[in-house]
């Protein structure tokens, strides 16, 4: 069926939303490339003769939903863009021209082309970078994904920390598709479990995902090396260097516990809401691992039914004083590169007159440091 057209007034309205835009962690260099909706561009200069499956390729051309052609200068051509492009299905991988799929899904950019879509060819390396998209249907969550290729014929996906497949258009658009494919005449092979860092020695290898909010990747990269014939795919956990958190168990004595995310220099805020009237301070413990499974306060001779411990080790206290029943305490990150991925847990404890020990526990957070 057509798929219907966001339109000018849909537009206008996404627009009027920029002041939510936030701030992407994957940077994106280079030039915009215009690339209208349900479209594929013409060529773009790779920057270098990429090689690609025992061929190289000097272009790639670029749709607005993560599937990409290689040609030099246009010959191959690529395939007809609709329905394909919003129509993520494994089959076509292998239908068409030599393909790379970073994130090939039902995506639109919420506030307009001219910024979504970037390019950075350089000698060696070219960079693409999707910014600010959303599933179709959508205005959150705003997602960002890149794809590098190198001069050595190595590819990387890397994907933002809020991506997924959520298309509101009929099956197949929820689907979403990632690998790479020479293109016709072959026949398509087993799908592949990325995540799980396969070997191949077919030059297709993909991953389909057949239904909605399945990526399972979201923060994390792929490095596809080339062995002619076949791939060696690296999985690397929160290898695109973002900054995420994640609150996990649960608190006692109404505790709760939330924190934003620990970006590079900028202050990491934790807040514990919930706070008995009866503490005037409130101790926020922090370790470098979760507690799993949890433990109950029991095990330390602490009577607070229902309370538990979520964190291992014990590194750092920091104590807040509480007011209106919350509390923040603050810890600068660092600024170095190194730490990226650098993962910390904490969890707060406080008086209280609901159990016979006086002390009851938070849920715990667990944030990973990056940009």
């Amino acid at each position: 069926m057509p798929k219907p057209s966001t339109g000018p007034a849909v537009f206008a309205l996404l627009s009027s939303l920029s002041s939510l835009a936030i701030a992407q962690c994957i940077p994106a260099p280079g030039a915009p490339v215009v690339i209208g909706q349900d479209s594929i561009t013409g060529a773009n200069a790779i920057g270098f003769a990429f090689p690609f499956n025992g061929a190289t390729y000097t272009d790639i051309h670029l749709s607005d939903h993560g599937i990409c052609f290689l040609s030099n200068g246009g010959v191959p051509a690529p395939p007809t863009a609709l329905p394909l492009v919003y129509t993520p299905v494994a089959a076509s991988l292998v239908a068409n021209t030599a393909v790379l799929c970073p994130f090939w899904s039902d995506t639109i950019p919420l506030f307009g082309g001219s910024t979504t879509y970037r390019i950075d060819a350089q000698a060696t390396l070219c960079t693409i970078t999707w910014s600010d998209v959303v599933s179709y249907g959508s205005t959150t969550p705003l997602m960002t994904f890149q794809m590098k290729l190198h001069g050595n014929g190595q590819i990387e996906f890397l994907y933002g920390p809020n991506l997924t497949n959520a298309s509101t258009f009929p099956a197949p658009a929820d689907n979403a598709v990632i690998g790479v494919s020479s293109g016709a005449p072959a026949t398509l092979p087993a799908a592949s479990v990325l995540s799980t860092g396969p070997v191949t020695t077919d030059p297709t290898i993909f991953q389909a995902y057949l239904s909605a909010n399945t990526f399972d990747m979201a923060g994390d990269s792929l490095l596809l090396i080339p062995m002619l014939p076949g791939w060696v795919v690296i999985h690397t956990p929160d290898g695109a260097g973002c900054a995420r958190s994640e609150a996990y168990g649960s608190g006692c004595d109404g505790l709760i516990l939330t924190c934003n995310d620990p970006v590079h220099s900028l202050n990491w805020d934790l807040t514990t809401s919930g706070i008995n009237a009866v503490s005037p301070l409130a101790f926020t413990l922090f370790g470098l691992g979760r507690q799993t499974p949890p433990l109950p306060l029991s095990v330390f001779g602490v009577n607070s039914p229902g309370c538990e411990a979520h964190i291992v080790p014990l590194q750092v206290m920091l104590i807040g004083t509480v007011s209106s029943g919350t509390a923040t305490v603050t810890l600068t990150m660092p600024a170095f590169p190194a730490f990226t991925g650098l993962k910390m847990v904490a969890q707060t404890m406080a008086q209280t007159t609901s159990f016979a020990s006086g002390v009851a526990t938070s849920n715990a957070v667990e944030g990973t440091m990056g940009n």
